[in-house]
Formats: C-alpha cells, sequence, structure tokens
C-alpha cells in the first residue's frame, strides 16, 4: 500500500511540473517575482516527487560532459568562498545561480513533444504580449497600469532589462525559427514571422 501512494504522489508531481513550467513562461516578461515562486514551487515538487533525480539521471547521461563541467563550475564557485574577502557577497551571488537547478526539470518536460509544443506556446503568447506591451510603450501610449520598476516609455524592457530582454528574445527567435523549419505544414509561416 505505500508503495501505491508514492506512485501516486510522483505520477501528481510528473503531472503537475510541466503546468508549472508552461505558466512561469506565459508569466516570465511580467513578473520575475511570480515567475521565481513558481520555478521554486516546481523544484521542491521534483525533487520531493523525484522528477527532479530522474531528469539529472537523464542529463548526464545525455550531456555527461556538460553535466561534468556544471559540477566543476559550482564547486570551483563554492571553493572560491574559501578566500573570498567577502564571503555574504560570495554567497549572495551563488545564491542567485538557482535557476540551474531547474535544468532536470526542464530535460524530462520538454522532452515529450506535446509539453515542448506547449511549452513554446505558452513563451510564445508571453513574449509576444511582452513584445506589444513593449512597442506600445516605447512609442508612447500610456497603458492604465504601470507596475513600479516595469517597463515604460523611458526603458521598454522592464525588469528584464535589456541584455535579459535580448537574451531571451534571441533564444525565442530561434527557437520559432528552429520548430519552423521542422514545420511541413504553414504553421512555419508565423513562426518564422
Amino acid at each position: 500500500m505505500p508503495h501505491s501512494d508514492s506512485q501516486t504522489w510522483r505520477e501528481r508531481g510528473d503531472t503537475l511540473l510541466p503546468y508549472l513550467l508552461c505558466t512561469t513562461a506565459l508569466i516570465l516578461p511580467f513578473s520575475i517575482a511570480v515567475s521565481n515562486i513558481l520555478l521554486g514551487a516546481a523544484l521542491v515538487i521534483g525533487i520531493a516527487t523525484g522528477g527532479w533525480w530522474r531528469g539529472a539521471k537523464s542529463v548526464f547521461q545525455k550531456a555527461e560532459a556538460f553535466s561534468i563541467i556544471l559540477i566543476a563550475y559550482f564547486s570551483l564557485m563554492l571553493i572560491g568562498l574559501i578566500w573570498s574577502p567577502d564571503v555574504a557577497r560570495g554567497a549572495v551571488i551563488i545564491s542567485k545561480q538557482w535557476s540551474w537547478l531547474l535544468l532536470p526539470l526542464a530535460m524530462i518536460t520538454l522532452n515529450s513533444k506535446m509539453w515542448r509544443d506547449r511549452f513554446l506556446l505558452f513563451l510564445s503568447i508571453g513574449l509576444g504580449l511582452h513584445l506589444l506591451l513593449c512597442i506600445t510603450q516605447l512609442f508612447g501610449v500610456p497603458l492604465p497600469v504601470q507596475a513600479p520598476g516595469g517597463s515604460s516609455s523611458d526603458e521598454p524592457t522592464g525588469l528584464i532589462g535589456r541584455i535579459g530582454f535580448g537574451l531571451l528574445y534571441g533564444m525565442w527567435g530561434g527557437w520559432l525559427s528552429q520548430w519552423g523549419c521542422q514545420r511541413e505544414d504553414n504553421w512555419r509561416y508565423p513562426a518564422w514571422g
């Protein structure tokens, strides 16, 4: 009986994780704080239900060299704290690297074509709406709601920032281009557009 309860818990986690990641993809351009909460919840659920461990094993099997380099990178950061003149600042910097822990969850979720397509759809809706918002504000059109620290006519990229904005939209554009090249139907044209 306990085995079936743990199996049910695992299945619930495996079902919930893709929804959390897709919701995060939709919300990310508008609220980094809410996105971090959702990603943190996904990480906790993934670790508790075993999804993270399966994903970590899959990452290591499919990208062993990358996994070793990532482990070495984090190990060197931790070792670097030993002789750092400002350990507290170093700990803050290292703590901001937690998003790398999401890689195993992304690996198991995006392994499914259905969830990969859904994630791309949610990300496209979120980034498309954010791009529309940024363009609107760039041309000085007043919006009914202004989020403190968010995008404005002076800084349309808002909380994402110019570098993050370029990186995020560059990856999205590359993914859409690649997805369009794999399609043989008329969906490839909007993806390329």
